[in-house]
């Protein structure tokens, strides 16, 4: 089942913020690997939106994306998917309303 996937400007600006952090402090290579295995997880999200594992919040679905890196998004009338947070799992866990 295919469907429209839709990011929020949340999303958006985590994303900004780990691939600078990943530019300044590894390479521009490294960046770039993490942002085609975000690309992938993103792409098996729309094919199959049920496959993340579901939080407290039952309407809410998360994927790892890295051992550093989880993607929140939920799926919203079987047809699209809007991709809510990415959050660094390096963080205090209590800054990560979703779990």
């Amino acid at each position: 089942m295919a469907v429209i996937i839709e990011v929020t400007p949340t999303f958006l600006r985590n994303v900004r913020d780990v691939n600078f952090y990943l530019e300044m402090h590894f390479s521009i290579s490294v960046a770039k690997k993490f942002q085609q295995k975000l690309d992938n997880r993103i792409l098996s999200i729309k094919e199959f939106p049920f496959s993340g594992m579901t939080t407290l919040r039952t309407n809410i679905r998360m994927i790892i994306i890295t051992k550093h890196n989880k993607l929140y998004y939920r799926v919203e009338q079987n047809t699209t998917v809007r991709i809510l947070r990415l959050f660094d799992t390096r963080q205090n866990p209590e800054k990560n309303k979703f779990e």
